[in-house]
């Protein structure tokens, strides 16, 4: 490489120089007799044009500081003032190195000197009288010395801008063209550029031509070298061209390979994420990075929608401990993988149950959380499906088992009670009504009807169903049993408690069983009244209701008309242990009562 670069060094240079200077030398010495007159005539306008522009450059530098000193409003600041007057007359001062042979002078309205780019102390002072609004290109005599001279005046200041050339300077140059240059130099110069254009044309346009088509050609993807067939700076930069393009030829072929590479890598990524069968995510700083089509299409969000949520946006408020848990034991490195069952809300907050994997991936040179989830909705959906049925199959069998032992006792105890209702009538009817013995064979009749109600209950359960049935009006039950014994004998032992009642007056009428309604609503006023400790207050109250649709529940509710009797207070309420357990027959609601029964 060292050796082409000696061989290209200066070979452009040399071919174009050693034509240009013997043709130029050729013509100079033919033409210079021919072309001196109108040479010296063109020197002393130029001269004379120099001498007008060094003045008009002087006044401009003058006008410039002046400008800014009115810009910064500081033409009164005489500090300021004298230091833009110094900085003008320095640069005056450097127009004479811009032009050879002039000189500057500046004075001002008295004649007094204040800068000049020539020597004038072993000088005559006597300066020739200016006019103040005059200019012009004239001949004077400075210090003793002719010279030619143009000025002009800056009023702002009262400088007189002066530009001159000594006579001697201003004939040098016209001495000289008239004995060596003349008209040669002027052909020398037309042959010369004529020359080196054509040089350039022949030696430099053409090849660079052919290297812009090709660099073209390779800007539009056709990689074509160019054929080299000389040794100059042209041919290196060829050769480096040729280089560049066989260096281009080499990375497309590296960058195909590489895209057929990323094309493989691309199609088994899509395979594996966007076609698994698994839920796949990734999780970074708490927030979704990626997600597949399956992710997304269970969760009805839209990609775009999706990346960027926060994590714990989607996961139920009930599992968000859950699956915190088991993320930090990953974070923390408790365990490789986390296995766990948790809730997620899709966009339309629906609730799914997934089951996760998850494990730490380094993502985007970052730790993220990669996890891969099954849907099992369904299956829990069936499970829960399954332990209401086992529930209800559970309670339905000991149902049957406490009504086939209901039915039986009631049988038993009916054959016992038949005397103890009879007997009483029959002697009531022998007795007088002053009688001392009609009071307590009328309370032994009432314990037989009430005993005798009880088997009816029995029965009732035994059969699953009410035995008589009647159009009976909710609040007149409720009112027949406020006024009832047994209601003045609760309300003796819960004297702090007050009973309040809020009866609809139109209330629709229901077809039942008045005793088990009477039974049904004292039992729930005797559990709301022993549910209060102290002082307190319960309310009855009584109103229509339509269903517009099922409910379900313990028992499903049909769409229609019904009655609602509602027993509030605000005692301790019932116990978590015991509500699941309120439907079941028999089952006792205070501890000592289990104790009194054994």
């Amino acid at each position: 490489m060292e050796e082409n670069k000696s061989i290209f060094r200066n070979r452009l240079l040399v071919t174009i120089l050693i034509p240009v200077l013997g043709i130029g030398i050729l013509f100079s010495v033919i033409l210079t007799r021919l072309l001196v007159p109108p040479l010296i005539s063109l020197l002393k306008s130029r001269t004379d044009a120099t001498l007008k522009n060094a003045s008009d450059m002087g006044i401009q530098i003058c006008e410039e500081r002046f400008s800014d000193l009115m810009e910064l409003r500081l033409e009164s600041n005489q500090e300021m003032n004298s230091y833009y007057r110094k900085e003008a007359i320095e640069e005056i001062k450097a127009i004479s190195r811009r032009f050879p042979g002039i000189q500057m002078l500046i004075i001002d309205q008295d004649r007094k000197t204040l800068a000049s780019t020539r020597d004038v102390h072993n000088k005559n002072r006597s300066l020739p009288e200016l006019q103040k609004m005059k200019t012009g290109i004239v001949t004077g005599s400075f210090w003793g010395e002719s010279v030619r001279m143009h000025y002009h005046y800056f009023p702002f200041w009262r400088w007189h801008i002066i530009s001159f050339i000594s006579e001697k300077d201003y004939m040098a140059p016209i001495l000289m063209a008239e004995r060596i240059v003349g008209f040669g130099t002027a052909g020398v110069l037309i042959v010369v550029l004529m020359a080196v254009t054509w040089l350039f044309i022949w030696r430099v346009n053409r090849p660079l031509k052919e290297i812009i088509s090709a660099t073209e050609d390779v800007s539009k993807g056709r990689l074509n070298t160019i054929e080299v067939r000389r040794k100059d700076e042209i041919a290196q930069v060829a050769l480096a061209f040729n280089s560049m393009v066989q260096s281009l030829i080499e990375d497309k072929q590296k960058i195909k390979s590489i895209m057929a590479e990323l094309r493989d890598s691309e199609e088994r990524y899509r395979s594996i994420t966007e076609y698994a069968l698994a839920h796949i995510s990734i999780v970074k700083k708490e927030r979704y990075t990626f997600a597949n089509n399956m992710m997304l299409r269970v969760l009805g969000y839209a990609y775009e929608d999706f990346v960027g949520l926060n994590f714990w946006e989607i996961v139920h408020p009930e599992d968000r401990k859950l699956v915190q848990e088991n993320i930090l034991a990953l974070e923390n490195g408790d365990v490789n993988r986390a296995h766990f069952e948790c809730r997620y809300q899709n966009a339309k907050g629906e609730t799914l149950w997934f089951e996760i994997l998850a494990t730490l991936i380094l993502y985007q040179e970052e730790n993220a959380v990669l996890l891969h989830a099954i849907d099992i909705t369904a299956r829990k959906t069936e499970q829960l499906e399954r332990r209401k049925l086992e529930k209800k199959l559970s309670r339905a069998q000991k149902m049957e088992a406490i009504g086939t032992l209901a039915g039986g006792v009631a049988h038993d105890l009916n054959n016992l009670l038949s005397g103890l209702v009879s007997y009483p009538e029959l002697l009531l009817m022998d007795l007088p009504q002053d009688s001392p013995f009609r009071e307590p064979i009328l309370t032994i009749k009432k314990s037989g009807v009430n005993a005798a109600a009880i088997v009816q209950d029995l029965l009732t359960l035994a059969r699953r169903g009410v035995a008589v049935t009647e159009v009976i009006n909710n609040n007149h039950i409720i009112s027949e049993y406020l006024q009832s014994h047994e209601f003045e004998k609760l309300k003796s032992f819960h004297p702090d408690i007050s009973i309040e009642t809020n009866l609809e007056a139109d209330l629709l009428n229901i077809k039942g069983s008045s005793v088990h309604l009477t039974k049904t609503i004292m039992n729930l006023i005797s559990n709301a009244v022993e549910a209060i400790p102290d002082v307190g207050k319960v309310t009855i109250s009584t109103k229509n209701q339509y269903v517009d649709r099922p409910i379900k529940g313990y028992d499903d509710v049909k769409e229609g008309d019904y009655v609602v009797i509602t027993v509030t207070d605000n005692g301790v309420g019932i116990s978590a242990e015991e509500i699941d357990r309120i439907f079941e027959p028999f089952y006792p609601k205070k501890q000592w009562e289990e104790a009194e029964l054994v």
